[in-house]
């Protein structure tokens, strides 16, 4: 790229220098020397953050999948019919937790999302231990039915940010994967009402509210699952970008 702009005035610039067009020479010279240092310096800035997001993001695909399992054990539905599956359900999610909060924490210099939805997951990650802990002692159960109600709601707090942290960095350059993630974090919310709705209906008509709670279940995996997907194409995207953008030397 450097030898698009040569720096060098010309032979007669170098024996006059006090002439006007020479210095109308230099100064163009200059200028396109700027304006081509600016641009292998983007380049070079676009790589490296590219690489770094297609990196951790690309590890953050591979744990959103024990996540989901996890996910899945401790399903109170699911634990109904097995309940030895929440015990360690509980582990795995709380190991998940932790990790998936210290990528997003790597992540965070790329979007401040990213950094909110980290702390958010840290928090969340020391009441679900508490909990545990609790519920394992026998004390103090309703106290631990509270600090898992206070995670719950941290976690879904930690999750919109981290929707909106993948839509801003992928915003321009696939802006309908963009508006995927903002849709993500809007099932989400709708998934919450129907749980929370199936909880209310159960009080009223113990049937409606198990299907209701049946399909809040099935809808969860289900957004579980194109999560997975738009964190595979996220990661992609941005290790493609790096591979054709890679950090430049100048």
């Amino acid at each position: 790229m450097a030898d698009l702009f040569d720096n060098k005035p010309s032979d007669e610039c170098q024996n006059y220098d006090d002439v006007t067009p020479c210095q109308a020479e230099r100064e163009k010279n200059q200028l396109y020397g700027g304006i081509l240092q600016n641009r292998v310096s983007q380049q070079a800035q676009m790589g490296q953050n590219a690489a770094t997001l297609g990196k951790w993001l690309w590890i953050l695909f591979w744990l959103f999948i024990p996540s989901m399992i996890a996910g899945v054990m401790t399903n109170k539905n699911i634990v109904e019919y097995f309940p030895q599956l929440n015990a360690p359900g509980q582990i795995l999610n709380a190991v998940c937790l932790l990790l998936y909060a210290g990528i997003l924490l790597k992540l965070g210099p790329q979007n401040a999302h990213y950094k909110t939805s980290a702390i958010c997951r840290f928090v969340a990650w020391a009441l679900s231990t508490s909990t545990v802990l609790i519920l394992l002692s026998g004390n103090g159960i309703a106290f631990g039915v509270l600090l898992t109600l206070a995670a719950t709601a941290i976690v879904y707090v930690g999750e919109y940010h981290e929707c909106m942290a993948h839509s801003a960095v992928v915003s321009g350059v696939d802006n309908g994967l963009s508006g995927k993630w903002v849709m993500i974090w809007k099932w989400q919310v709708w998934l919450l009402c129907g749980i929370v709705g199936s909880i209310l209906l159960a009080l009223i008509i113990p049937l409606l509210g198990v299907l209701v709670a049946l399909a809040a279940s099935v809808g969860v995996i289900v957004v579980g699952i194109m999560k997975l997907v738009y964190l595979y194409r996220t990661a992609c995207l941005f290790r493609t970008a790096a591979e054709q953008n890679p950090t430049v030397e100048f």
